[in-house]
């Protein structure tokens, strides 16, 4: 059974000491005007504050860091406090509004995913927590080839043998990590392509399989329906699921059954904040994610696909 923490921050607006700031939603949590505020919602909601002080800038930072299982007493009370007090409420579409930022803060709602959920899924989405790299933007040409670049790329002491082009969600290898990979035949992988920028230390994770048009809603920033994919007149694509991260890739079960059994494939969809850094995400078999487990390698994230 999937659980849901709610993720939000309560803050000052205003460093200074005796000062007043705006009262204002933010992409994730709302900003009060002094510090006394954000000390008294604590005190009433059954929350500790947490922050620092800087006596000779006479300055400090007063938060409530809000994260809370989505049927916990504590978060109904503050989300209660919030409205009655400031009419905020919580962003309900989990995509920022900046347009609504004067009723409206933003807040993570996180799923957890049980063991048993993890090793059920036939297939999962696949990411990088650790950084292998930090990406350059990607010219119209390099973005309509989907070439992976990088910019002041040195090879550290202690390498990363596989992770995320920061500060996006595109994944590269380095090249002994590619020859520990090529001898298990993983289907649909393609580790051909260099990474430009990197001198021939890197490779794109890549597959030689694209995935049908995901389930999934394709949103904009503004939390409107995409219905063209490819459709970059927007500043944002993404995949929305009810607000809620991971976001679940929902397909057709008849879809996979022509494509027969992979272990890497990428989506069909481009996401990201802009072109320049936009890119598919990809879906991984049980047998890849035992692959990486056997080699040890840590900060992966998977989370289970629905097939329909």
């Amino acid at each position: 059974m999937k659980s849901i923490i709610w993720r939000f921050g309560v803050r000052v607006s205003e460093f200074a000491i005796g000062a007043s700031g705006p009262l204002e939603g933010r992409s994730i949590g709302i900003f009060l005007p002094t510090h006394d505020e954000v000390r008294k919602l604590a005190r009433e909601a059954g929350f500790e504050t947490m922050g620092w002080i800087n006596k000779e800038e006479n300055t400090e930072l007063v938060r409530i860091e809000v994260s809370e299982p989505d049927e916990s007493p504590r978060l109904a009370k503050i989300l209660h406090l919030i409205e009655e007090k400031y009419g905020f409420k919580p962003n309900p579409n989990g995509v920022c509004d900046t347009a609504r930022s004067h009723e409206l803060f933003g807040v993570e709602r996180i799923r957890k995913f049980s063991k048993s959920e993890m090793d059920r899924a036939e297939y999962l989405s696949f990411g990088m927590l650790k950084v292998i790299a930090h990406a350059a933007y990607r010219d119209q040409e390099k973005f309509a080839t989907d070439t992976y670049v990088v910019k002041e790329f040195r090879k550290s002491v202690n390498p990363v043998l596989i992770g995320a082009l920061m500060p996006f969600h595109a994944i590269a290898l380095n090249g002994d990590m590619k020859k520990r990979l090529e001898p298990y035949d993983i289907v649909g992988a393609e580790f051909g392509d260099e990474v430009l920028g990197s001198h021939g230390k890197l490779w794109k994770f890549g597959s030689s399989i694209i995935l049908p048009r995901c389930l999934t809603r394709l949103v904009n920033g503004q939390g409107r329906d995409v219905d063209d994919p490819d459709d970059w007149q927007t500043n944002t694509e993404q995949l929305y699921d009810d607000g809620c991260k991971p976001v679940v890739f929902r397909y057709r079960r008849s879809d996979f059954d022509k494509i027969g059994r992979f272990d890497l494939a990428m989506q069909n969809e481009i996401v990201g904040n802009h072109q320049a850094g936009a890119y598919r995400g990809c879906v991984v078999s049980q047998r890849f994610r035992r692959i990486l487990r056997e080699f040890g390698i840590k900060g992966t994230f998977f989370a289970p696909i629905d097939l329909e």
